[in-house]
C-alpha cells in the first residue's frame, strides 16, 4: 500500500444521487488520488461526469476495456450499486474484474443502494402493494424470487472478493455481511437562503407514491394550506434538474421526505445541508443498525409513526422557534455524519485496515 498522501482510488461504475463524486471531491481535498468512471449517465448525475456511454456497442466496450485497464493502477476500488465496470449480469457473467483486482491485491469496497441488495421479501413497502402490484424498483421481466437469487448469487461474490460490503440505509444491514456508511453529499456553498421568522412556510416533497406515501402526504399537506391559507404553500419537487432542484430546496423550509420506508434519503441530507428542515418517518427498529453517537442526531425531523405527520407538521407551522432549532440541529447534524469530508474520513479507515 502506497503512503497515505498518495493513495490511488477509483470511484466506479455509476455515479446515483452523485455519491462518487461527492466523495471523489471530498477525497481530492484531503490530498488523495480519487478519480470515479461512470459506464452511463443516471438521472440525478452530476454536469460534471462524463459517462463512457456510447450508442455504439463496440465503442462501449472499447471504452469500458481501455477505462478497466486505467483503474488497475488503483491501491483502492470503492464499487457503488453492488456493481463494477466489466459486470454482464444479463449472461450470467458477474463482476468480473472484481476478481482480476482481487489477484492483483486491490483493496476493494462495494456500496449498496438499496434493492441493488436489499431481499424483496424484505422490501418496507411490500406490505402496501396490493397483489397484483409490483415495486416500481424491480426490473419487470422478473419475479420477486428470480430477482432475489440474482441479488443473491452477486452478493456471494462480493462476500469472497471484497474487503468491505457497506449500504448506505441501515436495513441494507439485514443482509448477511453488509454494515452501515453514511449516504455522502456536497455543501453547495454558493446555494445560501434568508431565514424567515415570519411570513409563508414553504414545504416541499419530491413525489414517489409507491414508495414515498406521497398521496397521504400531499393530502396532509393540504388540510394545512386550507387551514393556513396565508401561511403554507406546497411545493412539489418533481421534473427538475440537479440544479432546479437545489434551488428548491434551499428556498422552502420544510421537506417531507417519505412516510412508507423507514429512513431517510439522500434528498433529506441535501435539505439538511442547505438549511432546510427535512422530515421522514424512522422504523426505529433501525436505529440499532447505525453508530451509537448517531441514533439520537438524526440528520431529520424524526416521526416514529406514520399518522403524526399532520400534527408533526403544524406544530412546526405554529412553533416557528422550534423550527429554526430543528432546522439548524439537523444542519449541524447532517454536517457531522454526512457532508462528503466527513463520510471521506470514516472511509479511509476502511481503505487502510
Amino acid at each position: 500500500m502506497k503512503k497515505k498522501n498518495v493513495l490511488k482510488i477509483f470511484h466506479l461504475p455509476d455515479d446515483m444521487g452523485m455519491r462518487a463524486y461527492s466523495l471523489s471531491r471530498s477525497e481530492k481535498v484531503l490530498s488523495l488520488d480519487s478519480q470515479m468512471i461512470v459506464r452511463r449517465r443516471g438521472v440525478h448525475d452530476s454536469a460534471w461526469v462524463k459517462p463512457l456511454q456510447s450508442s455504439n456497442k463496440l465503442v462501449f466496450f472499447w471504452k469500458l476495456l481501455k477505462a478497466f485497464i486505467s483503474t488497475l493502477k488503483a491501491d483502492v476500488i470503492m464499487a457503488n450499486n453492488g456493481a463494477s465496470l466489466l459486470d454482464f449480469s444479463r449472461f450470467h457473467l458477474d463482476l468480473l474484474d472484481i476478481r482480476i483486482y482481487k489477484f492483483l491485491g486491490k483493496k476493494i469496497i462495494v456500496t449498496y443502494q438499496g434493492c441493488d441488495v436489499r431481499m424483496c421479501r424484505d422490501c418496507p413497502i411490500r406490505d402496501s402493494l396490493s397483489s397484483n402490484e409490483k415495486c416500481v424498483n424491480c426490473p419487470p421481466q422478473y419475479s420477486y424470487a428470480d430477482f432475489d437469487r440474482i441479488k443473491r448469487r452477486r452478493l456471494n461474490i462480493w462476500l469472497r472478493y471484497a474487503d468491505a460490503v457497506l449500504g448506505i440505509t441501515p436495513d441494507l444491514c439485514r443482509v448477511e455481511g453488509v454494515k452501515y456508511t453514511p449516504h455522502a453529499k456536497l455543501v453547495q456553498q454558493n446555494l445560501k437562503k434568508n431565514k424567515k421568522k415570519d411570513g409563508k412556510i414553504f414545504i416541499a416533497h419530491p413525489p414517489k407514491p409507491q414508495i414515498k406515501g406521497t398521496d397521504k402526504i400531499e393530502e396532509e399537506i393540504c388540510k394545512l394550506v386550507k387551514e393556513y391559507p396565508n401561511t403554507v404553500e406546497y411545493v412539489s419537487i418533481s421534473g427538475l434538474s440537479w440544479k432546479e432542484c437545489q434551488k428548491v430546496l434551499s428556498d422552502c423550509d420544510i421537506v417531507v421526505d417519505q412516510i412508507l420506508y423507514g429512513w431517510y434519503g439522500g434528498i433529506s441530507v441535501e435539505a439538511a445541508l442547505l438549511g432546510t428542515l427535512p422530515i421522514a418517518y424512522i422504523d426505529s427498529d433501525l436505529l440499532r443498525f447505525i453508530p451509537e453517537n448517531m441514533r439520537n442526531n438524526l440528520p431529520v425531523y424524526s416521526i416514529f409513526n406514520k399518522d403524526e405527520l399532520f400534527g408533526t407538521l403544524r406544530r412546526l407551522i405554529k412553533d416557528r422557534e422550534l423550527l429554526a432549532r430543528e432546522t439548524l440541529r439537523c444542519h449541524k447534524s447532517a454536517m457531522k455524519f454526512h457532508e462528503g469530508k466527513a463520510v471521506s474520513k470514516f472511509l479511509i479507515k476502511e481503505y487502510y485496515e
